[in-house]
């Protein structure tokens, strides 16, 4: 009787085919170096958000509405950069 690669062998003993499909590391290094490299990628596309709406803050700030209706131009070019540069976010976590 085959009992799989270690010998021995019975249910729940990570013997065989079986065990080596139910045992996995707790802490793959892959993985982990996967999840660090998009965490850093997170972070730089949230920096650059952050900036973004710093900026259209900075521009808003104070402003008086005739003012900021001057500026629309210049609000919707800012609204429009978070845009898009949240839709870039959303496509690298796709």
């Amino acid at each position: 009787v085959y009992e799989g690669a270690g010998g021995g062998g019975g249910v729940g003993q990570g013997r065989g085919l079986e065990g080596l499909i139910r045992h996995q590391p707790e802490n793959d290094r892959m993985a982990q170096r996967l999840e660090a490299g998009t965490l850093a990628a997170l972070v730089e596309k949230d920096a650059v958000l952050v900036g973004q709406a710093e900026l259209l803050r900075s521009i808003l700030e104070g402003v008086e509405g005739d003012a900021i209706l001057a500026g629309k131009r210049e609000i919707e070019e800012g609204i429009a950069a978070i845009t898009a540069a949240l839709r870039e976010r959303q496509t690298f976590l796709l």
